[in-house]
């Protein structure tokens, strides 16, 4: 992902600038290429298309702290697939209005013929506890419709400016502009994502532009524009799209208020540290133990290792505390009527845990993050908004642990798939905050170790012992809590059609620092192909049915959040009344830079064939130079696992 940051004094070219084009005047206006339009050449596979739309951000007339964002979109409904972009859905967070909503459908079959939304046809819902959205459907959708609509969002947020302007979407966009009024008491920082030279239409200066409490302002207006926007594909392994989507980003620097004096909003980390431990209820209280100090057991006080004492606080936590799935707030929170309830949000999870550590005698303190669909945080300009998740952080023999316990089977020093997000930020009263960068445990992955021996009948009995480590433990077990046990194992047998599952037990389903052993016994009949040849497949168990990897090109990274390995042991006792026909083919790949392994080998001894594979991926973020391989490598993969043993009887 590549930033262009840069900043706009308000003191350059003066002239005066209206909004050089009004929306409303040319509704229901459409060119001859707009009506006839019936697929988009640089898109042949787009269901619809944006024709034209335009944001348009300034401040509400005689109101200081009252923004204004206007919506208009112009879209062409290619074909029956295309209709679902005729249900618009608005979030809005808190104290956001959305007002002035028109949308209209035009066809022009047998006649251009328009019609409207009613009142009637909108929609309000909350969605979560401080957000809300509204929603509608054009009527009389068909393919060849034009649907405009417009509507105004508005705000009392002024820090992002009203979170700026997103050119790029799911279906492809022939024009997007973006016009802002922005007063001259305001100065921000702005930036773009995905956009590597912009080109501002106008960035000029407007004397008069507005009132505010009696004193006459000037504005900053600047457009931008950007024509032939392709769609944004959403790809496997990809973090957040917001990393990657055009768009055009504000941050308040500073407000220059009518007396003079100026208010700071961007400001330093020392700044935010100062507010965080003296404003904010978690800096006040991480390090409060008077409260949890009595519902601490003897047996952890007594723990003389330092790590087996953090490891018996985490374990009490995250037996005793359940997620409210909420996220929570820094600044304000009830840690000690969660802690009473057995219930909380992240926040005040991790909080408990951390007053926990510090009143047994380990120093902790929080980190902040950003998680994978959040987003990266922003490190030019500090500021805490970016990050939505809290975890807890302590150094224990010189070593850095990141403690989550609002998950049930994290094991200690582990996070969430959902947190391998490069860097948090860690906050600490004395030393002040700090970026590290997070690196998840190594190793992640499944073993399996199998013998199969092959009956005079052609018949296999095999025993297999499956070793998961790292995430592929931590996967393994959330699916079984979400199946059930029961469930999981007639799953298994499902997935394995030619083979009937005789036994099957599981070790480590709850100790979460070990590994999750799965054994096996498996027998299958098989059947002699005119009645001397048999035909085998080594890989029993495979981590891989499918080529995760299916396009010819990729726009984005792979981030896969972790490394990962899998290796496969199989011996297979032959009869000597067969002989051994063929074998699968010898394999040894290497990505370049050694990002990336694969290794397959098949060998004969005796009455013994020895199958030895590994494959791993030795990195955790690949670009999209090098898709090509990792695909490639991932093919090989596959063709590898579906590979049979020939054997004939003699």
């Amino acid at each position: 992902m590549k930033k262009r940051i840069f900043t706009f004094i308000i003191l350059l070219v003066v002239s005066q600038l209206l909004m050089s084009q009004d929306i409303n005047s040319r509704w229901g206006q459409f060119s001859d290429f707009e009506r006839t339009l019936t697929t988009y050449e640089k898109d042949s596979t787009a269901h619809a298309v944006v024709l034209k739309e335009a944001g348009y951000t300034h401040i509400k007339e005689h109101q200081e702290y009252e923004i204004l964002k206007e919506h208009y979109y112009r879209i062409k409904i290619l074909d029956s697939e295309g209709a679902s972009h005729a249900t618009v859905e608005i979030p809005t967070y808190k104290d956001e209005k959305v007002k002035d909503i028109k949308a209209s459908t035009t066809n022009f079959a047998g006649g251009k013929k328009t019609s409207y939304i009613k009142k009637s046809d909108i929609f309000k819902t909350q969605v979560s506890e401080n957000w809300h959205q509204t929603s509608f459907t054009l009527p009389n959708i068909k393919p060849g419709s034009i649907i405009e609509y417009t509507y105004t969002i508005e705000t009392p947020y002024r820090r992002t400016f009203a979170d700026g302007w997103t050119f790029q979407g799911d279906i492809p966009k022939i024009k997007s502009s973006f016009y802002a009024k922005i007063p001259g008491f305001w100065e921000y920082h702005m930036s773009t994502v995905g956009i590597p030279s912009p080109r501002f239409t106008q960035n000029k200066l407007l004397n008069n532009c507005l009132e505010i409490y009696g004193t006459v302002a000037q504005c900053l207006f600047i457009e931008l524009t950007i024509d032939n926007i392709p769609a944004f594909i959403e790809e496997d392994f990809v973090t957040s799209k917001y990393n990657f989507l055009k768009q055009l980003k504000f941050e308040l620097k500073t407000v220059k208020r009518v007396d003079g004096k100026i208010d700071h909003y961007t400001k330093t980390w020392d700044d935010i540290d100062k507010s965080i431990f003296k404003q904010y209820q978690i800096g006040k209280e991480y390090d409060k133990t008077k409260f949890i100090s009595k519902h601490i057991s003897e047996d952890i006080f007594k723990e003389s290792n330092e790590l087996e004492r953090a490891k018996k606080v985490f374990k009490f936590i995250q037996n005793r505390m359940h997620y409210n799935d909420k996220s929570g707030s820094l600044y304000e929170f009830d840690r000690k009527k969660a802690f009473e309830k057995k219930i909380g949000n992240v926040i005040e999870i991790n909080a408990i845990l951390i007053n926990m550590l510090n009143a047994v005698g380990i120093t902790a303190d929080f980190a902040l993050l950003s998680t994978r669909k959040n987003g990266l945080p922003n490190k030019v300009y500090p500021s805490i908004s970016d990050f939505n998740y809290m975890v807890a952080h302590c150094k224990i023999d010189g070593k850095d642990y990141f403690l989550d316990a609002v998950e049930k089977n994290i094991p200690f020093g582990v996070l969430p798939f959902k947190c391998l997000n490069g860097e948090l930020r860690i906050f600490n009263e004395v030393f002040g905050s700090y970026w590290f960068d997070f690196k998840p445990i190594e190793n992640n992955g499944t073993k399996v170790y199998a013998i199969a021996n092959v009956t005079e009948d052609a018949d296999i009995k095999l025993q297999a012992r499956v070793v998961n480590e790292g995430y592929s433990a931590l996967i393994k077990r959330n699916r079984i809590d979400n199946l059930s046990l029961e469930t999981y194992k007639e799953e298994i047998d499902d997935e394995n059609e030619d083979l009937d599952i005789v036994n099957h037990k599981i070790e480590g389903l709850t100790e979460l620092d070990k590994p999750l052993i799965e054994t096996f016994d498996f027998e299958s009949e098989t059947d002699l192909v005119n009645n001397n040849t048999i035909y085998l497949k080594p890989f029993i168990i495979k981590d891989f049915k499918t080529n995760p990897f299916s396009q010819d090109n990729r726009q984005y990274p792979v981030d896969l959040g972790y490394k990962r390995i899998y290796q496969y042991n199989l011996t297979f006792n032959i009869p000597k009344s067969f002989k051994i026909k063929s074998i699968p083919k010898d394999r040894n790949i290497v990505l370049p830079r050694e990002k990336g392994h694969l290794s397959y080998l098949s060998t004969v001894s005796e009455n013994k064939i020895s199958i030895n594979f590994t494959f791993s991926l030795d990195a955790v973020i690949y670009n999209k130079f090098e898709y090509r391989t990792l695909k490639r490598i991932l093919s090989e993969l596959i063709i590898a696992q579906n590979e049979t043993i020939i054997l004939t009887k003699e």
